[in-house]
């Protein structure tokens, strides 16, 4: 037989009851599900603040990385239209800048007051104010020097000039001037002008005009003795490598020493091209 829980209530009000307690049931259900989504809008808006100010961290060290060197730079009175490369160096500019910035000069630019230097591309604004007070132009109306400097040097021995000099020439800046003279070293100079289309990213039209600025010595070049090369130095150059230079050493060392520089055609992997290339670095004592 079954039990009356409320055996003091008629049956209206026991419906009334249970109604109450499923519309409070529902309330505490309701409170639960809206304090969860209360805690997901809140660790969203966590996340969204927390990228954002990663971001404007970014930011900030983004411009502090582009400054750093200005800030630890030895800052000196200098005018923009004499200084070389090492001192843009110096005054803590960045490489692509002084890059830019030759180039420029090169191309006939003058400074004519503080506020030309302002106009440099990829100088940044916070760099400008830095220097600003520091700018010093001399009066280009009456010096003329600065007409006279955007005319480049001729005659300049590629296998003896530096990089600075380099720099004067249409067309190179600091990068392609170091490049240049990295390359004649592990070559062990220049034999042709052409060789200067070796490097990487070497463009034709600076090439083309550098014809007529350059002049190469082939006495100038350093030229290796044959038999008495090591493995260290010989792979090191840029038409020979590791496994050429294996190859010659082993080839000198079953013939019992090189006699002539032709016997380098027997070496194997050795083909007509490279031979050609090669030959003229080498000599027998």
């Amino acid at each position: 037989m079954k039990q009356d829980l409320f055996p003091q209530l008629n049956s209206k009000e026991r419906y009334g009851l249970i109604a109450m307690l499923v519309l409070i049931s529902f309330c505490f259900i309701l409170s639960i599900l809206l304090r969860n989504c209360n805690n997901n809008f809140d660790q969203q808006d966590s996340l969204v603040f927390q990228k954002e100010w990663n971001q404007l961290e970014q930011s900030d060290t983004g411009s502090y990385q582009k400054n750093r060197n200005i800030n630890n730079a030895n800052l000196f009175y200098f005018d923009p239209n004499a200084l070389d490369s090492m001192d843009f160096v110096r005054l803590g500019l960045e490489n692509k800048t002084i890059h830019y910035l030759i180039n420029w000069r090169n191309k006939g630019k003058i400074f004519y007051k503080k506020e030309d230097f302002k106009a440099l591309y990829t100088l940044s604004p916070e760099t400008y104010l830095a220097l600003e007070p520091f700018i010093q132009i001399e009066n280009t109306k009456t010096n003329n020097h600065y007409k006279a400097y955007p005319s480049a040097p001729n005659n300049v021995n590629l296998n003896r000039c530096d990089a600075a000099t380099l720099e004067l020439l249409k067309g190179i800046g600091p990068v392609l001037a170091q490049k240049i003279i990295q390359y004649r070293e592990v070559l062990g100079g220049f034999l042709t002008l052409e060789q200067l289309l070796e490097i990487y990213k070497f463009h034709d039209t600076t090439y083309n005009y550098l014809k007529e600025k350059i002049v190469i010595n082939p006495q100038d070049v350093n030229i290796m003795e044959l038999n008495h090369i090591d493995i260290e130095r010989l792979s090191k150059h840029p038409y020979i490598g590791e496994t050429m230079a294996k190859n010659i050493l082993m080839y000198g060392k079953d013939i019992g020493g090189y006699r002539n520089i032709s016997q380098l055609r027997q070496v194997p992997l050795m083909n007509d091209k490279k031979y050609r290339k090669i030959a003229p670095y080498f000599k027998i004592e």
